[in-house]
């Protein structure tokens, strides 16, 4: 019932693996990968039956179908990332440490 959720992982580590894997049982979400390494994104998109694959975290971003970017990065990666993912109108997850230091807390 409903449509589904569009959910970008940015990163495509371990992280991006175990949350892909619940979200895939939670259901009627699809599921979009990015990575500067456009081999790895490709092989998360069929690891975990991805609607597509991006080489870089802005090609993601500028999808459509994505409503969702949850940020799976090293630290030091994260407010860039939340930053430019809320400046395309997308909701944000952030794995944790959310952010390096307290100050870059919103």
């Amino acid at each position: 019932p409903g449509s589904s959720v569009g959910v970008l992982f940015l990163g495509c580590g371990a992280a991006a693996a175990t949350h892909s894997r619940t979200l895939r049982r939670i259901g009627n979400v699809e599921l979009f990968y990015a990575s500067r390494d456009a081999t790895c994104a490709a092989r998360y998109q069929q690891q975990f039956g991805g609607r597509a694959a991006f080489d870089t975290y802005d090609a993601g971003l500028e999808d459509r179908r994505v409503h969702v970017a949850f940020i799976a990065t090293p630290t030091v990666t994260h407010r860039d990332l939340a930053l430019r993912s809320l400046a395309r109108g997308k909701d944000v997850i952030v794995e944790k440490p959310a952010f390096m230091y307290a100050a870059d807390v919103m």
